[in-house]
């Protein structure tokens, strides 16, 4: 049996067509066929076959290919029959099965030449990526392909193989560039390609919710989605699927439905509206069914919520309530945790000079002339001149001491000798008490102090916890920063919170470098 007795129409050969294709022509750019064409060069080197089926599949196939009675109807086989269908690497009389005539030699060789222990690491590694993707809708590729990196102990270079060349995983996913403002840099996306239409939908929901946090990670779950288009290994949804499947409605479109519901987080009202108003349910008692979906769709991660289920989210909603109740309890004001202007003039004259030096000595910003004694400089500029400092401290002050550029006494240059102490990194404003600021680091507690302020008075209590870039020295015999702070802009939950108040309460506190 040929696939093209069957008879596709030109939209579903252009689906497979440009899944499969890298570079395939726009919709209304290539005619149907030539798509088959094209379709039929793809699939004459057996290895595209092996990469575009799972195990699953393969299987499937052998079983095909044997002629073997069993019923491919059987829910079992839910996936496989689909999935091959789509393909075109499966065609059917309504009776029975075929491999195509067009492709079946090649199929042939495909399932001789399998090496099931590969396909099977593929599988794995596919299962949790298009899975992740699939319940979040889109994502960011580089924090998802250094997590899978970690989970199966790859290094990132055999993953970003994997994404760019894998034909599975691009039958699935598709790329795109994203722009993130707050960092002034283009991302690349994975989306998953049968969301595409609601991209855009999805990133509005999350800016909705935007203080979710990721969940735990639970694979099986993403190995559920991957093969199921919904979570199999929870009770309470495999108890509305067997219900759903009783309705006398098409199973797959109205769990289609259900799911972009669930992905976008969405008014559940319109979705049992639409439902109700399906012609084969007009008289049927639905009232269980919804009370089932309500129960079955709090269980259903949300890419609106960054995969947390609205049972996930509405506790870590009272959580978070509960903690900011507590923390705002808690809040001390700072009085006494700077040094007040004198002294903080003092230190900026000494510092100043100093990073003047580094810029003007290393040329580093020619644009930049004159730090020494500025006011109103743009933090920006001074940022690469601190990290060049920090590359050789040591060397720099040294140098600087010798030079003297600026005339200081005995006194002022021992103070910025004591510079060569200083540290610069990421911290973590752990708490604010009433003379000094804790700032977490991975084995310590800083105790310090602002200079012309208190630091609650540039990030609020409740903006705390919050990751911060500065530069701590010693200076009038505590700890200070250097008065620039790089924030970032990322909201870290409150798990992350409790952590860090568990740490700063069991760790040393340093209040001297």
């Amino acid at each position: 049996m040929k696939v093209l007795d069957v008879g596709y129409k030109k939209e579903f050969v252009y689906d497979l067509y440009s899944r499969i294709i890298d570079d395939y022509k726009a919709y209304d750019k290539v005619t149907k066929k030539k798509m088959f064409e094209v379709i039929t060069e793809f699939y004459s080197d057996y290895n595209n076959i092996i990469d575009l089926c799972t195990v699953r599949e393969i299987k499937f196939l052998k079983k095909v290919a044997k002629g073997e009675d069993f019923d491919y109807r059987d829910d079992k086989y839910n996936y496989e029959l689909f999935a091959l269908f789509d393909k075109m690497l499966i065609v059917s009389d309504f009776e029975k099965l075929y491999l195509p005539d067009e492709f079946k030699e090649n199929i042939l060789e495909a399932l001789s030449k399998v090496n099931m222990k590969e396909a099977k690491e593929k599988d794995a590694l596919n299962e949790f990526l298009i899975g992740y993707i699939k319940v979040n809708g889109n994502c960011l590729a580089e924090p998802l392909i250094n997590l899978a990196s970690q989970i199966f102990e790859y290094n990132g270079n055999e993953v970003d193989k994997h994404v760019f060349y894998n034909k599975l995983f691009n039958y699935y996913v598709g790329f795109t560039f994203k722009y993130i403002e707050s960092l002034e840099k283009n991302f690349i996306e994975f989306y998953y390609k049968d969301y595409s239409p609601y991209l855009d939908d999805i990133d509005e929901a999350r800016m909705h919710y935007n203080d979710t946090t990721t969940p735990h990670f639970d694979m099986d779950m993403y190995k559920a989605y991957f093969y199921n288009d919904i979570d199999t290994t929870n009770k309470t949804i495999v108890k509305f699927i067997k219900k759903l499947k009783e309705l006398p409605v098409s199973y797959e479109s109205v769990l289609y439905h259900i799911r972009i519901c669930a992905l976008l987080d969405n008014d559940r009202e319109y979705l049992k509206n639409a439902i109700i108003d399906i012609p084969s349910l007009k008289g049927v008692d639905l009232s269980d069914f919804f009370k089932l979906m309500d129960q079955a769709m709090d269980e259903i991660p949300s890419g609106a919520l960054n995969g947390m289920t609205p049972k996930e989210y509405r506790e870590k909603l009272k959580e978070k309530e509960e903690y900011e109740e507590k923390k705002y309890r808690g809040y001390v004001k700072q009085r006494n945790a700077c040094l007040g202007d004198d002294i903080a003039k003092g230190f900026y004259n000494l510092y100043f000079s100093l990073l003047e030096y580094v810029n003007n000595k290393y040329h580093i910003d020619t644009s930049l002339k004159k730090i020494y004694k500025q006011e109103s400089l743009d933090p920006n500029q001074l940022m690469p001149i601190i990290e060049y400092l920090f590359e050789d401290k040591e060397k720099i002050i040294d140098a600087y001491l010798k030079d003297n550029p600026h005339n200081f006494d005995s006194e002022d240059l021992e103070k910025v000798s004591k510079f060569k102490q200083g540290i610069r990194g990421m911290f973590t404003i752990a708490k604010y008490e009433e003379d000094y600021t804790a700032l977490l680091s991975s084995d310590r507690v800083y105790m310090i102090k602002g200079l012309n302020s208190n630091i609650d008075e540039v990030i609020p209590y409740h903006d705390i916890p919050c990751i911060v870039t500065t530069s701590l020295f010693p200076y009038d015999g505590v700890i200070v920063y250097d008065g620039l702070l790089s924030t970032y802009p990322i909201s870290m939950g409150t798990s992350f919170a409790k952590v860090v108040e568990k740490e700063y309460n069991e760790d040393m506190k340093y209040y001297h470098l």
